[in-house]
């Protein structure tokens, strides 16, 4: 996805001060940032919590990532087979199957990989 090339808005904080459940519907609206002004210079950014968590959720993906790529680049890492078996000791799922009078029965699985691949 190409990056916005919409400019932020603007907004004074007289403006926040005296209008802030406006802009906030507007930053919820737009999903995009707002910067807060005082005194002519930019003080702040104001953001949607929405906008806010999937940064977060983002910059979270992003230093894994890189933490990877430094463990890969010394050679550092684990073996899959062995990363499964301590993915399946630690998940262990259990199914839920309902009967045709809704009762609960549960079954536990060989590996979490029966359920999810």
């Amino acid at each position: 996805m190409a990056p916005s090339t919409k400019l932020p808005d603007v907004i004074p904080l007289s403006d926040l001060e005296h209008g802030a459940a406006s802009i906030l519907l507007r930053l919820r609206q737009s999903g995009s940032p707002a910067i807060i002004t005082q005194e002519g210079r930019a003080a702040a950014v104001l953001i949607d919590i929405e906008a806010f968590r999937r940064e977060e959720s983002e910059r979270e993906v992003l230093a894994l990532l890189a933490r990877g790529e430094r463990e890969i680049a010394e050679d550092v890492g684990y073996d899959l087979d062995e990363v499964l078996a301590e993915a399946d000791r630690i998940l262990k799922p259990t199914l839920l199957l309902e009967s045709e009078h809704g009762t609960r029965w549960s079954r536990r699985v060989a590996s979490w990989q029966d359920t999810w691949l």
